[in-house]
């Protein structure tokens, strides 16, 4: 090839250097623009997997539990029944209300997570949201697990008023840290309100308020949010705790006041 040839040739090749070169680079930025999407899916499958585990295990130990529970109280029941004959035409309703005692989660807290799981709309979805709803689900879960455990270790009832009244005496909570301090409680209200406000619905409350506070995070916008984070959340957080407090305060007063026709009307349901 001659030196003009060669010299004519140069800029072309240049060229074409130059075009490889920026495809090559294009194709980087491509794949690297498409990296987190392919970490980011996995990563919150991962999530959600991990809330679905909670929620099957704080499902499971509370089933497990109350089969326990029911198992063992259902028997003390019948026993009960045969050494008081006069019992025996309440045998099947008393039967039934032992049983929607022991497997029927605590009603107030038990409400407040489905009514904030429900709030919360497609918020859920994250994991971040989903988690503290699962903790709740747990606490709920445990405090069953407590129960059994604290019915097996007190001593047997000695009428079926004292049986029904088994489950609620060992919920961890207000009642039971006064019958161990030798502090008897008098009157409905106070009993129903020292076994409502328990230990597990305490932690449901607080789990309730952090999934709020992170589902109001997540709507709004990277701009809005980013400012939240400069101004702190500590005031967001301890709304959020009132009003799920607040919430909880309401259930339970709307569930003493439905208590005595709820019972009626399950009596002559299932009674």
């Amino acid at each position: 090839m001659s030196y003009r040839q060669e010299h004519r040739n140069t800029p072309i090749i240049e060229e074409a250097a130059r075009n490889d070169a920026l495809a090559a680079v294009n194709d980087s930025i491509v794949d690297t623009g498409r990296r987190p999407s392919r970490t980011t899916r996995p990563a919150a499958g991962r999530g959600n997997t991990g809330v679905g585990a909670l929620v099957a295990v704080a499902a499971a130990t509370h089933i497990i539990a109350a089969s326990v529970l029911y198992s063992h109280l259902v028997r003390v029941l019948y026993s009960l029944i045969e050494d008081t004959p006069r019992l025996a035409p309440l045998e099947r309703g008393l039967v039934r209300i032992l049983a929607a005692s022991i497997y029927l989660p605590p009603f107030t807290p038990g409400v407040l997570l489905v009514a904030a799981t429900l709030w919360v709309g497609s918020a859920r979805r994250d994991p971040r949201v989903a988690r503290p709803l699962s903790y709740g689900a747990l606490a709920l879960a445990f405090d069953s697990l407590l129960r059994a455990l604290g019915v097996f270790l007190a001593g047997p009832p000695s009428s079926v008023g004292e049986l029904l009244d088994l489950p609620a005496r060992f919920s961890p909570g207000p009642r039971m840290f006064a019958e161990l301090a030798g502090v008897q409680l008098v009157g409905s209200a106070t009993i129903y309100w020292s076994v409502v406000c328990s230990l597990a619905a305490l932690v449901t409350v607080l789990c309730v308020a952090r999934a709020l506070l992170v589902a109001e995070d997540v709507t709004v916008d990277p701009l809005e949010r980013r400012r939240r984070r400069t101004r702190g959340q500590s005031i967001p957080a301890v709304q959020h705790v009132i009003m799920s407090g607040a919430a909880f305060a309401a259930i339970a007063f709307l569930g003493e006041l439905a208590l005595p026709v709820a019972t009626q009307l399950f009596l002559r349901t299932f009674g």
